[in-house]
């Protein structure tokens, strides 16, 4: 039999949902989903696949208290450009999990959509991290460097950190 050489666009969108619901099933596959799947087998609802399945992880992830999932969700959104459909009081969940990674990446989706009350959230999460020993403190590096300025971070013993802000480092980069 001959194989055919590539897949039609009705094919693409019923294997491109079919991974989506392994992906929530298993979310550990959401790292390669972006390349794997929606790259490789792009199709007329290739946008709104990645949004359904950042918009699904995001609300597994809160519920199963699963972080990895948060994450992924919120590098889709941030990435693809769109809007998680939970309301900013629900947004707050993520930060009570207390995930650094996780944290970040709200902080720069909040940033992105005028999430106000997130961002305020946010800064109290990593303001009260200053009241902590330094060694306490490592575990939410990246949040602290993303939100404290330089001043924070010397004042805290934080001086690598604050020697990196000052000439404006980036850990995070996003391409949109």
């Amino acid at each position: 039999k001959m194989v055919p050489k590539g897949l039609n666009d009705r094919t693409k969108r019923l294997f491109t949902a079919e991974a989506t619901n392994l992906c929530l099933a298993y979310p550990y596959l959401a790292p390669i989903m972006e390349q794997s799947i929606f790259v490789k087998h792009r199709n007329s609802e290739s946008g709104n696949q990645i949004e359904v399945l950042g918009n699904e992880l995001v609300k597994a992830g809160i519920e199963r208290i699963q972080p990895d999932s948060i994450a992924h969700a919120l590098y889709f959104a941030i990435e693809h450009d769109f809007e998680i459909t939970l309301a900013e009081d629900e947004l707050r969940a993520i930060i009570q999990i207390d995930d650094c990674l996780s944290n970040v990446l709200l902080w720069e989706y909040a940033n992105r959509n005028s999430l106000g009350k997130v961002k305020r959230w946010l800064r109290i999460r990593a303001n009260n991290l200053k009241s902590l020993e330094k060694q306490d403190q490592d575990a939410q590096w990246l949040l602290i460097y993303t939100i404290w300025s330089d001043g924070d971070l010397r004042g805290n013993g934080q001086n690598f950190l604050a020697d990196l802000k000052k000439k404006n480092f980036e850990f995070t980069k996003f391409s949109s």
